[in-house]
């Protein structure tokens, strides 16, 4: 249910983001997707039996989705178009890249961690060169819900700690991408609130409704435009 309620607010950006982009609280709204979709990333790695079979889906989908996601940012604006922006589907990529490097530092040797450490560090710098969309802040999401929510179960330093890795934006984006991303934070409570029971016929739900909802809201602009 929670990866319903994050699509369906991604809608509500992408619709504002495209076709009203003077209506600001639209955007603003759309903020409490990304914290949604990186915990059930993160709950999807804590429960996938076979992470191999996860990330060829992740790529599959990272793939499928990156030329709705070009033509979505074309009709939008030359300022949101650049090849070199790639679609969130890589970041979830990164992310479970991460999450399993992440696991291995628990289990191995001094110098093993020291090795990990340093592929999750190099795949949070590629992932922000590629300028791929939330980066390196996306990916540090998906690994809080999974250390402090889902394995600590801890309420109170998992709110913390979406706090600080948000504050983290300071460094790349600046002040003005802080106050944005801080409005996606509350989304932890819905987390709270909503009991996130699987429902088998939404398994696959995301992998069709990102690119396909990319391509109608293209459609509909290039139409209209």
């Amino acid at each position: 249910m929670i990866k319903v309620i994050a699509a369906l607010l991604m809608l509500i950006d992408h619709i504002g983001m495209v076709f009203f982009p003077q209506h600001f609280e639209l955007r603003m709204i759309g903020r409490l997707s990304m914290p949604l979709f990186a915990y059930c990333i993160a709950q999807g790695y804590y429960k996938t039996r076979s992470i191999e079979k996860y990330m060829m889906r992740m790529t599959l989908f990272a793939v499928i989705s990156q030329i709705p996601f070009w033509l979505m940012m074309y009709v939008t604006g030359p300022g949101y178009f650049d090849f070199m922006h790639f679609n969130i589907g890589f970041t979830f990529l990164g992310a479970l890249m991460v999450l399993s490097l992440y696991k291995g530092i628990r289990q191995r040797t001094t110098q093993s961690q020291f090795t990990h450490l340093a592929l999750i560090m190099g795949i949070l710098i590629l992932v922000t060169l590629l300028k791929c969309d939330y980066g390196a802040y996306g990916i540090l999401l998906v690994l809080v819900f999974y250390e402090f929510y889902l394995l600590q179960k801890n309420i109170g330093l998992t709110l913390l700690m979406l706090i600080a890795a948000t504050l983290s934006l300071y460094v790349l984006g600046g002040p003005e991408q802080v106050r944005i991303q801080l409005l996606g934070v509350p989304a932890f409570f819905i987390i709270l609130l909503v009991k996130d029971e699987p429902v088998r016929k939404f398994k696959y739900f995301f992998y069709v409704f990102y690119p396909a909802h990319m391509l109608i809201l293209s459609l509909i602009k290039w139409i209209y435009r």
